[in-house]
């Protein structure tokens, strides 16, 4: 069985370097993610900047 997930919404307490998040992204779906260190949350958001222009 196959579940359409385009316009999902992810959500990752533990956000990290943001693969959940860069994932989500490229699938269609929209994401929610957290994560205490500044440094992973820059690091994440230039991955999620990236993925939102078509790259991997």
């Amino acid at each position: 069985m196959q579940h359409d997930t385009a316009g999902g919404l992810a959500f990752d307490p533990f956000g990290g370097s943001g693969i959940t998040l860069v994932t989500s992204v490229l699938e269609g779906r929209g994401a929610i993610g957290f994560e205490a260190s500044e440094e992973y949350c820059e690091i994440a958001a230039r991955r999620i900047e990236t993925a939102q222009g078509g790259e991997v």
